[in-house]
């Protein structure tokens, strides 16, 4: 692509650079250097892990590719009908081909991890924990079957919930199997929730992240991230999606 690259663990080599791209770039430290790498006209952007799935990509981002920064003050198209068909095989491979949507009448519930940034970082205070969660979703969902799904690095969180109609969903479970049968997925700004949306169902995102601000559009939020994510073995167009993920012209 005609640049040299470093990779540095030092935030302080980065000021020799034009382009300088931080992981993460959650941490106060990682905040504080990018703003004076953009005081001296440097170019920032960030990546991390993600969406389809997260282990497998990285995804750019002009102010961080998580919560409220992801997609933040861009224009995100509207799917074309080839688009929603582009969807519709893409989750069938990943999937596996195994998936059937069904309706059984509950909400689902997703957990995230206490200390994750995108809990303390791009949610309001009163949804820091996850039992502070589950009592927003009883409040908004009276009397209804509410499942919660751990999340899989916490499987051992309780919750303590005034309702008698919520409960666990049990850890042999896939995340696709809770998915299948609920009537509404909800969340802070989980993984999960971008998961769901492309399985096709009603999500509701309580933190701040594109699927709460564009409501109604969760499935061209969903095509905008598999436009852009980048797999971890390469691509034939990792150009074109670097150019759309920052904006930025490779030479």
């Amino acid at each position: 692509m005609g640049h040299e690259v470093r990779i540095s663990r030092d935030i302080r080599n980065a000021a020799e650079y034009e382009d300088v791209f931080i992981f993460n770039g959650s941490l106060k430290p990682q905040k504080s250097a990018a703003k004076k790498l953009r005081d001296q006209g440097k170019n920032v952007f960030f990546l991390e892990v993600g969406y389809f799935p997260q282990a497998g990509h990285l995804m750019l981002g002009r102010h961080g590719t998580f919560g409220g920064n992801l997609f933040k003050d861009e224009v995100i198209p509207a799917n074309t009908h080839d688009d929603e068909m582009f969807l519709q095989e893409f989750f069938d491979v990943y999937s596996g081909g195994n998936y059937r949507a069904k309706d059984d009448g509950y909400v689902l519930c997703m957990f995230q991890r206490h200390r994750d940034a995108t809990i303390r970082q791009h949610c309001h205070p009163s949804l820091r924990t996850m039992n502070s969660l589950v009592k927003q979703v009883e409040a908004r969902y009276p009397g209804r079957r509410i499942r919660c799904r751990r999340h899989p690095k916490e499987m051992r969180r309780k919750i303590y919930s005034p309702s008698r109609f919520t409960e666990i969903v049990p850890r042999e479970e896939t995340l696709l199997e809770s998915i299948a049968g609920a009537s509404v997925v909800v969340g802070i700004n989980s993984t999960s929730l971008f998961e769901a949306a492309l399985a096709g169902k009603p999500v509701v995102a309580l933190g701040d992240c594109p699927l709460r601000d564009y409501p109604d559009r969760h499935r061209d939020i969903v095509m905008e991230v598999l436009r852009r994510q980048i797999p971890n073995n390469g691509c034939e167009d990792i150009v074109q999606r670097i150019e759309r993920s920052i904006g930025w012209k490779a030479q």
